[in-house]
């Protein structure tokens, strides 16, 4: 699929070769998963010479999975570095108050562990959540929350205009 001017287009094989050279295509060249349909803009995400994503064939990977060896790792892991007294933090869990944060808080309290959470606030922190947090705060862990100064935030997005000529963050860099 090729997306150009707004519009989705299917291409052959000779028009690809075309558009793939190095900087030499016109069009902008989006690759969709042929099973999930997921977009090759997404970050992280990888195609195989079937045209299948690295997320799908995680998906079917899955089955060969020892999940019990693989709990009893975790297990091992956070054991070594679990408070013998209960008196400090096991592990610092980053919370944005999304379903991902808020599980892995929910799911280190499940196993014992005695979590610190930090969130970095930023203006793009929606009002649920902030009640997500809220919520997490009311679970009984530590949370704690910095914010930059303003000076602060003009030296971060200087630093990355300088580094990647875009004022938006770089989720690949």
């Amino acid at each position: 699929m090729v997306v150009y001017r707004g519009h989705c287009k299917k291409i052959g094989k000779c028009e690809r070769t075309l558009i793939d050279a190095k900087d030499g295509g016109y069009l902008n060249m989006i690759q969709y998963c042929k099973r999930c349909c997921l977009p090759s803009t997404k970050p992280h995400l990888s195609f195989d010479e079937e045209g299948i994503c690295n997320a799908c064939r995680n998906y079917e990977n899955r089955k060969n999975v020892d999940w019990d060896e693989r709990k009893k790792e975790l297990l091992d892991i956070l054991d070594r570095y679990r408070s013998k007294d209960g008196s400090n933090w096991d592990c610092i869990i980053p919370v944005s108050g999304g379903k991902d944060s808020t599980y892995q808080v929910v799911t280190m309290l499940e196993l014992g562990m005695n979590p610190l959470c930090v969130t970095a606030t930023t203006c793009d922190l929606t009002e649920i959540g902030r009640k997500n947090i809220e919520n997490i705060k009311k679970m009984g862990v530590d949370y704690i929350e910095v914010t930059t100064t303003t000076k602060g935030k003009q030296s971060s997005r200087s630093h990355r205009i300088h580094r990647t000529g875009r004022l938006e963050k770089d989720v690949r860099a």
